[in-house]
Parts: C-alpha cells; structure tokens; sequence
C-alpha cells in the first residue's frame, strides 16, 4: 500500500495512491471529518466529536487488538442501542464535492442485529427509521447488507452481500459527483448514479455508525476505525 497526497478543490488530501478513492485525511478550508475509533471514545458514552446515543449499550475499548479498536456492547436485551453520529451534520451532496465513508468491523450475529453506517440525517432514535441518507443497513431477521439511498423517506436499496458471524469487513463509500461506489473488503460491488431519485441531496447529513440487538442476547458490534471525509468547494 502507498499513499500520495494531492489538491482537491483547493485542500491537500492524503489518499491510497492506488485505489484513489479511498481517502485517509484531507486538509484545508473546505475539509470536512470524523473520525470514529479507540483514540476518540474517552469514556463509555464519550467519543470526541460525536453525540453517542444508547439503550444499556456503551462503548469499550478492547485490549490486544493490534492497532486498536472498540466494542459497541450491548447489554443483552431486545432493542438495545448504541448509535454514534458526528457531532454535526458536516455533510451535503448538493454538490460535486467528492466524498468518502469507510469503517472496518464484525458483527456478533448479523441475522440478529439491526445495523447502519455511512451519511444520515442526524436523529436520537434512528432506530425508529432513517429519513434521509446514503448508507449501509442490516435489518434484524436478515444476514444481507444493503446500500440505501434515502430522501424524504423514500428509499432505493441495493443488496451488498450477506455477513457471516464474527468475520472481519472493511466497507467503504466514495462519491466522485456523478456516483455513489460501494466497495466491500477492497472490491467494488454496486455504482449507483447521482441522478437516482431516492439520492439524498436536500439535506445536510451526519456520519454514522450504530448498532441494535435484534433478540435478547449481546449482539455486539467490534469497529476497528471509521472515518468520513468531504473536500467541499
């Protein structure tokens, strides 16, 4: 892996020299970030830059875990919750600003969790559903991962893949102004044009990343880092 930093829309950004849209920082007057990992979360419901919303879930950082990672934990109930969303929606599609979502995890048990990450309105109780956003879901009583582009409620969903228990995944979004790309574990599995209807961008969003028990048991999530970035112009 090598990396390479050049000039978008006036900001230096940090980026994979070989698969270019995979972003790592970007600096500059119109930069936009969040990070979420073991080097923000400071408490159990403190992650720097980030409001954590939670039903008996908390975060935890793990130890022996080469390079780092946290625990979302959930306490063992039906519907328990921990949600982590960027402290402000910093976030717009209106625009041809390239953008990137990334995060690498595992999941307890997929076909028992509600699950979603990527850019979504910001809310308290996403649980209850999603207006606006472009990311990833799990729905409880199902394995499949599914990318969902959502304005006003309106929905257009593409079927990713289907987890397996306690595996590794590194799921990543890149917009470039004309597409959304999905990529799973480095292979890109689903473009979606900007011109889709359901293409959310009416509305300022928030990186997110969150995690519900589907039955009564501690479906936890492990995240080894995520982070999201928007060069505006």
């Amino acid at each position: 892996m090598a990396i390479e930093q050049v000039t978008l829309n006036n900001n230096i950004v940090t980026r994979d020299k070989n698969n270019t849209w995979r972003l790592y920082d970007a600096v500059g007057p119109g930069a936009s970030k969040w990070v979420l990992d073991h080097t923000v979360v400071t408490d159990g419901l403190i992650a720097a830059g980030s409001i954590v919303t939670s039903t008996n879930g908390t975060l935890v950082a793990t130890d022996s875990t080469t390079g780092g990672a946290i625990t979302l934990t959930l306490g063992g109930a039906d519907d328990d919750i921990c949600t982590v969303q960027g402290h402000s929606e910093a976030f717009r599609f209106a625009s041809r600003w390239p953008a990137y979502y990334g995060c690498k995890f595992q999941l307890v048990d997929p076909a028992q969790t509600d699950f979603f990450a990527g850019w979504c309105i910001k809310s308290a109780t996403l649980e209850a559903g999603i207006t606006d956003g472009i990311y990833l879901r799990l729905v409880d009583g199902s394995a499949i991962l599914s990318l969902v582009l959502e304005q006003d409620s309106v929905e257009t969903t593409n079927e990713v893949m289907t987890l397996v228990a306690a595996t590794d995944y590194t799921f990543e979004l890149a917009y470039d102004g004309d597409f959304i790309h999905a990529y799973m574990n480095g292979d890109l599995v689903v473009s979606v044009a900007a011109t889709n209807a359901n293409f959310c961008n009416d509305e300022d969003l928030a990186a997110t990343f969150g995690v519900m028990a589907g039955e009564g048991s501690a479906n936890n999530a492990l995240l080894y880092w995520s982070r999201a970035i928007q060069v505006q112009g």
